[in-house]
């Protein structure tokens, strides 16, 4: 991902107070990493416990009915236009739950006439139909997306919005959006098409910006070092580079950006956050001089800056991230015109 693109994302998501995506291995073990972060986002911000157990609650079925009811594809479909996608928006107009899989034909033909049997109905219609629908699968097969999505509908206290998009002659991608809270329905699916077409096209794993208190940065680590993938031992490389990117630039003290990208072979991490424009020139000229160094060198004023801290200009965090990246680290500086100070944005490849 280009620094420009991770600038531009940033900017097209100040819309929301803040904004998760998860687009990397979807397992039954990864469930709780997004909770626990969904439950820290939602704490800082005011969210009453019954809503927050709501919104869990809406979370978890989302994230599991991706689990349970995704269909199998060529790999090509799976990574482009039949890619799996979580995301968690928050903002003046409450909670949002935004979830994209691919489903087979005639399965959308049975979400479609469920989910529009469901418009209109209130809270009690919802529940007397859950039951009925419980009663006919009483029988021990295994559950439908069916239950989930009335039980969606009943919390969240608003009618759920779907869109299916053709994947050729065999699959649909099926978008659902989760609403607590008044939101037009059309701004949803134009943002969720924008939004998965800059998943696919930029390979992201993992996408936060907001505020980030430690409790919100404790749950994004544990996404960044165990949720992405099913390889373990890079996970760990990952959650350093994570945390030296945010102590180098401040990002919990501001307005903090976040994306783990495929690049090859690699994850390449991106780091971003809102600063004096002073500042961020002095942290981009630190980066362009640690890219002249070779690996002896930055080793040897990281082994200094640990001992002798103060000492030099790069400072420790910036240097850890320097030696753990494979490649040589990048860094810009954008100047904001309606906001204060620069955005600046760290690259770093694990």
């Amino acid at each position: 991902m280009r620094l420009t693109t991770a600038f531009q994302l940033h900017r097209a998501l100040l819309c929301h107070d803040t904004a998760l995506l998860y687009s990397g291995s979807f397992h039954d073990d990864h469930t709780a990493g997004l909770i626990a972060l969904g439950e820290s986002i939602t704490s800082g911000q005011g969210v009453r416990p019954a809503a927050r157990g709501r919104l869990a609650f809406i979370m978890v079925e989302a994230y599991q009915n991706i689990l349970r009811h995704r269909a199998p594809m060529p790999y090509a479909l799976d990574r482009n236009q039949g890619r799996s996608m979580f995301m968690l928006t928050c903002g003046s107009y409450g909670q949002r739950v935004l979830t994209s899989n691919p489903v087979h034909k005639d399965r959308s033909t049975v979400l479609r006439d469920l989910l529009e049997r469901l418009k209109g109905m209130d809270s009690g219609s919802l529940k007397e139909h859950f039951l009925s629908m419980l009663q006919r699968e009483h029988d021990g097969k295994r559950r439908g997306a069916g239950l989930g999505l009335i039980e969606m509908a009943r919390r969240s206290g608003s009618e759920l919005g779907y869109e299916l998009k053709g994947l050729g002659t065999d699959f649909d991608l099926f978008i659902l959006a989760v609403s607590m809270g008044e939101r037009g329905q059309q701004t949803l699916f134009t943002e969720a098409g924008l939004v998965h077409g800059t998943v696919v096209q930029q390979d992201i794993l993992l996408l936060y910006t907001g505020d980030q208190p430690p409790s919100v940065q404790e749950a994004l680590l544990q996404v960044v070092e165990e949720d992405l993938d099913d390889r373990r031992s890079p996970g760990t490389i990952r959650g350093k580079a994570f945390l030296a990117a945010n102590a180098a630039l401040g990002a919990e003290s501001s307005r903090a950006f976040i994306a783990l990208v495929r690049e090859g072979e690699h994850v390449g991490l991106l780091v971003g956050a809102e600063m004096p424009s002073e500042r961020a020139d002095a942290l981009v000229a630190s980066t362009a001089h640690l890219r002249s160094l070779d690996r002896s060198e930055i080793d040897r004023r990281y082994r200094q800056a640990l001992l002798r801290p103060g000492i030099g200009t790069e400072g420790p965090d910036l240097l850890e991230l320097a030696r753990l990246s494979v490649e040589p680290l990048e860094a810009a500086a954008i100047p904001q015109t309606d906001r204060p100070g620069s955005f600046v944005v760290l690259h770093a490849v694990m």
